[in-house]
């Protein structure tokens, strides 16, 4: 099996070149910039603006929809999987697959998202083959990633101080960059659905991340005054769950490890 991931220099993408690797298959990492001539086997395309979308919508567009539509158009390949994100249920009624989303232009704190759901509809569009995967907040032991949880734990580290503008009961959906590198590659495999979600399949708060970062490092938690109860919606997980059973790793009892991470690279 041929392999080539798109954006293989991020945070995603160089844990599922190595697994890849490891998994002995013929992988080839690139860029965006950088896309083979040659035939490029079954596409993983993680190359994207994780943060910031908002203040550069443009780039997002063209991060997320321009350049894999030349991929898809230009390209031999033989299957194209689009990593998404769960964001795109923002609103939306149910975290289904099949559910429908919705869309608000005008927000431009919806770029991430609307960004996202134009790349899948122009990767499924192309081939009945191709496969988009969404996401859920990724954490893992690599820390250049700047998503929430690595960005309160390099705090703890580096000043023992956490900052956090949203409110303690806030929460999200964690899902481990194991458990995805693992998945996605499954998918690649013998997937026969076109839409997967890859998350945890429930939430941790704010709360519970801080209290484990503080039984691991000296520290002070300071929340915004009036701060906003953010409250992610929760991600159905049945479909990855009935096809390719696994168990997802809890972020809370991760954090340990991670801080050890953190503080050997410092």
């Amino acid at each position: 099996m041929r392999l080539t991931v798109i954006g293989a220099r991020g945070f995603i993408g160089s844990a599922l070149e190595q697994h890849a690797r490891l998994a002995g298959l013929d992988v080839v990492g690139t860029s965006h910039d950088r896309i083979p001539k040659d035939s490029l086997g079954t596409v993983i395309y993680c190359s994207g603006l994780a943060c910031g979308a908002s203040e550069q919508p443009l780039e997002a567009y063209r991060l997320h929809v321009s350049v894999p539509a030349r991929v898809l158009s230009e390209a031999t390949y033989e299957r194209f999987i689009y990593v998404s994100s769960t964001r795109v249920y923002d609103g939306a009624a149910s975290t289904n697959e099949d559910a429908g989303l919705v869309v608000r232009p005008l927000d431009m704190n919806s770029t991430y998202a609307i960004s996202k759901l134009a790349g899948e509809a122009a990767a499924l569009a192309a081939s009945t083959n191709n496969v988009v995967v969404r996401l859920s907040n990724v954490f893992g032991p690599k820390m250049r990633s700047r998503v929430f949880l690595n960005d309160i734990m390099r705090q703890a580290v580096s000043s023992g101080r956490i900052e956090i503008r949203t409110a303690l009961d806030s929460s999200k959906d964690y899902v481990a960059l194991d458990d995805v590198s693992d998945l996605v590659l499954r998918i690649a495999r013998a997937g026969t659905q076109r839409v997967y979600n890859i998350a945890a399949g429930y939430n941790t708060t704010h709360a519970q991340l801080t209290h484990k970062i503080a039984a691991a490092v000296p520290v002070r938690v300071v929340v915004e005054p009036d701060a906003p109860l953010a409250v992610a919606p929760t991600i159905d997980i049945g479909r990855i769950k009935r096809e390719f059973p696994f168990t997802p790793r809890n972020v809370v009892e991760a954090i340990p490890e991670m801080i050890r991470a953190l503080q050997d690279a410092r």
